[in-house]
């Protein structure tokens, strides 16, 4: 019996892994041009729920572009997208491998100290209320080709990735644009294989909070290189891939919120690690003229 009984939660255990890795979201073609806003305006009906996670999720894509739009308004969700972000990786060939993404709101880390330690904390989540007043929209932190590739840019110098950030009566909103196909200036881009099925990752940090170490305060030495110096030597964001601007010495990580930190707060929700599969829209037929 007990023999049995531990076959049977194996099994369940691997229908709901099975479950959770096969889900599948259908792109649609856009019956109208799709501005990366941050209004969503252009989504009615063509947003699913998430197993498990709290957000909504939605794919279009014409010839050239695959829109992406997320919603939720579980408030614990909104806190860890505003201080952390959210990455959005997109494969080509179909694979849970992720190489090109995008991690939008880059994040705003954690803005409160207590116990005069020097220890940064998260506020609390009933403290966000309208994302573009509390979050900082102004950068994307590209990704790619590899996830060890990153630099941080401003919106504008991401062309043509797009991203944008609203806020609905309460309900986060964030829209994200990438290119389907690569360029000579633009080297990053989906590349979807033969059949149209790509991959969509969505994945948020664990939080943490960072150990101080004396006067290194909230970006110290145990943060990452803030934008605006030389990043330290061997640190990522010295060279950036062709046709990206400003993506260069002045990039990185953001200062505070690189590696280094530890003691995990429970306060926030558990990071997303979640893979779709996405079947592309192909080109409407053309309606045949009247003989």
């Amino acid at each position: 019996m007990t023999k049995m009984f531990r076959w049977l939660c194996l099994g369940a255990v691997l229908a709901v892994s099975s479950q959770a890795k096969d889900i599948e979201i259908k792109s649609v073609w856009p019956q109208a041009p799709v501005k990366t806003d941050g209004t969503a305006d252009e989504w009615g009906g063509h947003l699913q729920p998430l197993p498990d996670v709290p957000i909504l999720l939605g794919v279009q894509n014409d010839g050239d572009f695959l829109y992406v739009c997320l919603k939720t308004s579980d408030p614990k969700m909104k806190a860890q997208i505003a201080h952390l972000g959210i990455t959005v990786w997109v494969n080509g060939e179909g694979k849970d491998a992720k190489g090109f993404g995008a991690r939008f709101p880059v994040g705003a880390g954690f803005h409160r100290t207590h116990g005069g330690g020097g220890v940064p904390t998260p506020a609390p989540s009933g403290e966000y209320s309208a994302p573009n007043a509390r979050v900082d929209t102004s950068q994307v932190e590209l990704i790619g080709p590899t996830e060890k590739d990153r630099f941080t840019v401003a919106r504008a110098d991401a062309y043509p990735i797009q991203a944008a950030l609203g806020d609905d009566v309460g309900v986060m909103v964030i829209e994200l644009r990438f290119p389907l196909k690569a360029t000579p200036d633009h080297p990053l881009a989906i590349e979807p294989k033969a059949g149209g099925t790509i991959a969509l990752g969505l994945e948020t940090e664990r939080p943490h909070v960072q150990r101080s170490t004396g006067s290194g305060g909230e970006g110290g030495a145990a943060g990452g290189h803030e934008g605006g110096g030389s990043p330290p030597e061997g640190a990522p964001g010295g060279t950036a891939p062709g046709g990206y601007g400003g993506m260069g010495r002045g990039g990185g990580r953001r200062g505070g919120m690189g590696r280094g930190m530890g003691g995990d707060r429970s306060d926030m929700p558990n990071p997303i690690k979640l893979w779709t599969r996405v079947k592309l829209a192909a080109t409407p037929a053309t309606p045949q003229p009247d003989k």
